[in-house]
């Protein structure tokens, strides 16, 4: 009876999590088995939004991706399956069938927030969670940096010697709380741009106060 429930009453979240999983570890495998060098996955800041919870309530200052994840939702549940199972594949334990083990260089973005309408649905006067929404935004160019600079990178070895990194993808914003001193350090990823600039017109209308001129740049 119970693997019956396990089987065919599984909720859609949890189906959903299988899925991605599954989707992920084609890339992976698929990547190993064409002698790909190297893996850059999209993962998501929702690996651990339960610290941009705790930062949209005061309980937290500063999260990096050295610390342990922690999520409080499926989405984010299986994003951090999906860099454990990178994690496999990094340190030479993917499924080479019987040729010999080799590792797979393996790169994960938490991307953050990219729309622009993601001040858009923010309560009146919570300042919270302007702040935490305004700390994970990732502007089109310095996405794209961020990736190039994973791509061009030799070294991408951690402190175990392993080709595997966890970066936050997000740009140098003022309310950032989510470290990009690992990226800085080992791509050299150098943000332009902050959410409090680009979008500072939304900001002020939020507030009630006279909009400011934003810049143009994106």
């Amino acid at each position: 009876e119970f693997r019956r429930v396990l089987l065919f009453r599984s909720p859609e979240n949890l189906a959903s999590v299988q899925l991605n999983l599954r989707m992920a570890y084609n890339v992976y495998q698929t990547a190993l088995e064409e002698g790909v060098q190297r893996v850059i996955v999209a993962s998501s800041v929702h690996a651990t939004d339960y610290h941009m919870q705790l930062y949209q309530e005061g309980r937290l200052e500063w999260s990096s991706p050295d610390q342990r994840p922690a999520t409080h939702e499926f989405y984010g549940w299986g994003k951090v399956c999906s860099e454990h199972l990178g994690h496999i594949y990094a340190v030479g334990r993917g499924d080479t069938g019987h040729a010999p083990p080799r590792a797979l260089e393996v790169i994960l973005l938490r991307i953050g927030a990219t729309a622009d309408s993601f001040l858009d649905d923010i309560p009146p006067g919570n300042e919270g969670l302007l702040r935490q929404r305004l700390g994970v935004w990732l502007s089109a160019r310095d996405q794209e940096q961020l990736v190039l600079r994973c791509l061009e990178t030799k070294d991408l070895s951690d402190e175990h010697g392993n080709p595997f990194q966890i970066f936050y993808g997000i740009s140098g914003n003022t309310h950032q709380y989510f470290s990009l001193s690992e990226a800085k350090r080992v791509v050299g990823y150098a943000p332009q741009d902050d959410s409090s600039l680009l979008f500072a017109e939304k900001i002020a209308q939020f507030r009630g106060q006279a909009p400011l001129a934003a810049p143009s740049t994106r």
